[in-house]
């Protein structure tokens, strides 16, 4: 059983320095308001002190942060305090006090009215990646602005996230504002000042990701987009050189919605890919095309048509999941038995999940992302008994054709943005939307 006011208090990390935006204090009065951050660190503290210079130097204005909980008000603590040269005299929300002294200087916590005499304080908790600590820096600010802007960008990020504000990079910044402030010993009156108030956003990078999932999301799940071309070497892309457009003669949408009925490959050319460090791969070569017809010979002055807007379909990535998925399944579905029963073997399988883990380095979690991703798109197996199928068909949507083709094996630049739009997916429909 918990201790009470002991041992049933909410999870904190180490505290291990402060943020603050004000110059020290001189004498009794508070010091000036600055322009960038002031971090404070303990004594024994100086390897952190001197992290946090080397990464942002002596006045930055902007600090990459995580918050360390999923809930707002465990991250982002805001009350009315009162407090004197002993310490404090009450916490209240304005109302009713949550913690208050009495006369014999113990604190209460017994609900009372609150007595006046306290102003807003806010205290956020942040963890600065540069430091390489699990240990957060507490920002303080008492000012009501500050206060409302934090909360509002909080309660945003954690209505577009779905699964909290935890671990999301985020910046904290100082900006100039002209705000209405009371004017000094002039009762009534006030005056617009400029003052460096607080704010907090996403990373670029995290927005970009995001934004591009939520496009993807919000796409029809029947919506017309192009289908993949038919299976070919490790690395073949889902558009057309140059132009990123399939031509009206290729377009197939039975590839998605009917693989039943899609013509057999040719099979009788089966090549052996070869890895760097001795693994192999069969490969099936898809058949020649047919050879264009010769163009036709013209009267003079004559040009020939213009082909038509509606004969050509843009096929641009990134690709929602279902497309994707749809396009895999059809690839290994027309895949030679023996692809589609042997097993790719352990070089290949690691390859193609290192490959996948490379889609949301440097997250911690990017081997438990990747094999989600690998599962929703290939079924249960482990990674490690992949199909020759599986292998070829993942491949073909996950690696550049280009790069596959000089033997750097660089991903497409869109799939990133894809397999975390695959991860969102498989989370959601696992029920395990908040395990990352």
């Amino acid at each position: 059983m918990p201790i009470k006011g002991l041992t049933d208090r909410a999870p904190q990390f180490p505290k291990i320095g402060d943020i603050r935006k004000g110059a020290a204090k001189t004498g009794n009065a508070p010091g000036r308001d600055l322009d960038h951050f002031r971090a404070m660190f303990p004594e024994d503290e100086a390897e952190a002190a001197a992290a946090f210079v080397l990464a942002y130097g002596d006045k930055p204005r902007e600090i990459n942060v995580l918050l360390p909980f999923a809930e707002i008000d465990l991250n982002f603590e805001a009350w009315r305090e009162e407090y004197v040269a002993g310490g404090l005299v009450h916490r209240c929300d304005g109302e009713t006090c949550v913690i208050w002294r009495d006369a014999q200087g113990e604190m209460r916590r017994t609900p009372k009215p609150c007595p006046g005499g306290c102003k807003a304080t806010g205290r956020l908790k942040v963890i600065i990646p540069e430091l390489r600590r699990l240990a957060y820096i507490e920002v303080h600010t008492t000012s009501v602005w500050d206060i409302v802007e934090l909360t509002a960008n909080l309660e945003s990020l954690s209505k577009l996230t779905r699964n909290g504000i935890s671990g999301i990079p985020l910046v904290l910044k100082r900006r100039s504002r002209e705000i209405s402030t009371p004017v000094p010993k002039e009762p009534g009156k006030r005056a617009r000042r400029t003052k460096w108030l607080l704010s907090i956003e996403a990373e670029p990078r995290w927005v970009d990701a995001k934004l591009t999932a939520m496009q993807l999301e919000a796409l029809p799940m029947n919506a017309q987009l192009p289908a993949l071309p038919a299976p070919a070497v490790i690395g073949t892309d889902f558009e057309d050189d140059d132009t990123g457009e399939v031509s009206a003669g290729d377009w197939d949408e039975g590839v998605f919605e009917d693989t039943e009925k899609q013509d057999e490959p040719e099979t009788d050319a089966i090549s052996v890919h070869e890895f760097a460090d001795g693994g192999v791969a069969l490969v099936v070569r898809p058949p020649k095309p047919e050879p264009e017809p010769e163009p036709a010979i013209l009267p003079r002055g004559e040009q020939p048509p213009v082909q038509p807007p509606a004969q050509r379909l843009v096929g641009w990535r990134p690709y929602p999941p279902a497309k994707i998925k749809a396009g895999i399944d059809s690839r290994i579905a027309k895949a030679v038995p023996v692809q589609q029963t042997g097993h790719a073997g352990l070089k290949p399988a690691k390859f193609l999940t290192d490959k996948l883990i490379e889609c949301f380095a440097p997250d911690e979690n990017a081997d438990v992302k990747a094999l989600a991703v690998l599962t929703w798109l290939t079924g249960p197996a482990q990674w490690n008994e992949i199909t020759l199928a599986q292998y070829e068909a993942v491949s073909a949507w996950l690696l550049d054709k280009a790069s596959a083709a000089d033997g750097s094996f660089d991903l497409h630049p869109a799939a990133p943005a894809e397999a975390a739009a695959i991860l969102a997916v498989a989370q959601r429909e696992s029920g395990q939307a908040e395990m990352f």
